[in-house]
Parts: structure tokens; sequence; C-alpha cells
């Protein structure tokens, strides 16, 4: 789950060499996220190894994001994909909860943890 104020995750990309599917540089590479407003973020686009991108992007609206890569040059073409951002319904954050919890910054049960703060916080709703 991605809400609020989360980085999208996995906003990498990789172009390949169609006939040997090696990692190749593009031209330039571009990278457009559609907003639910429909304005449009465009995220700095890093350059990390031959052929891997990569940028960061923290959610500042709920709701469907599109996710657009443009590369140019020999090995052009257009990578789309949507992320979902959902609004809180929880009265603790995260950070707040792994803080509770002493387990700092370590993840690898964050969907667990929000899942169980959000419940909690519908209980206290609902009394």
């Amino acid at each position: 789950m991605i809400e609020l104020g989360d980085q999208l995750p996995d906003l990498t990309l990789t172009p390949l060499d169609p006939v040997t599917r090696v990692p190749v540089d593009g031209g330039a590479v571009t990278l457009a996220i559609t907003l639910p407003d429909q304005t449009v973020a465009t995220p700095t686009v890093n350059h990390t190894d031959v052929g891997m991108y990569s940028a960061t992007y923290v959610a500042v609206q709920a709701g469907l994001h599109g996710v657009e890569w443009t590369v140019t040059g020999a090995y052009a073409g257009t990578y789309k994909d949507t992320r979902y951002v959902e609004q809180s319904n929880s009265i603790v954050s995260l950070e707040d909860v792994k803080a509770w919890l002493g387990v700092g910054n370590r993840q690898g049960h964050d969907e667990m943890l929000r899942l169980i703060a959000v419940m909690a916080s519908d209980a206290c709703e609902s009394s």
C-alpha cells in the first residue's frame, strides 16, 4: 500500500537491446508522473549505471498516478505504468508505530504495521 507522503516504489527503468537483452543507455531519459488532478510532475532522473535509471517522487495526492518513462536515441520508446496512492485512515503514522515498537527504520513489515495501525484507528474511532 502506498500512502500520502510515501515515495512511489520502483521508479526504475532498464532499457534493453532488443536482440541481446543487455541493458543499454538511452539518449535522453525523462519521467513524467501524471497526478490524479491531471497535473504532471517531472522528477529528476538519475543515471546510476549502464542502462540503469531511477527517480524518486513523494506522493502528494491520493488516487491513481500515471508513470511514463520516455527514452530518445537509438533505443527510443515509452514505458508506461501506474501507481495507486491511498489516503491514510490511521490516527498514528508508520514512523510513530515503529518508534513505539523500537524497530527504528527497519523495513520488511511496513505493510503489516500500517494495516494494524489502520485497524486500531478504526477500533478507536468506532467506540
